[in-house]
């Protein structure tokens, strides 16, 4: 597929930083910067949280929903948002 190969090199920084992440974690672990494992398990998911805003926009902006929104496409949004605040 043409438009995979674009989208690559994303996705190898992606999962190449996770790695380094979790290594830097690992050794501030070791050297004491960290207290216990569960300090640096609760780091690494709150900086895993924080990426996820930008690869958020950055999805939204490679693939735009508008080309994937169909006829039915609002009745939808409209049933799950219904449900969703009858949840509350």
């Amino acid at each position: 597929m043409p438009g995979s190969y674009l989208h690559a090199p994303a996705l190898d920084a992606a999962i190449c930083s996770h790695a380094v992440q979790g290594l830097f974690i690992a050794i501030l672990t070791v050297a004491g910067v960290l207290k216990t494992v569960d300090d640096g398990k609760n780091l690494q998911n709150f900086l895993i949280c924080v990426e996820m805003l930008p690869a958020a926009l950055g999805m939204l902006y490679a693939f735009p929903y508008t080309e994937y929104k169909g006829a039915g496409a609002h009745s939808a949004f409209v049933f799950f948002s219904k449900c969703y605040i009858m949840m509350l």
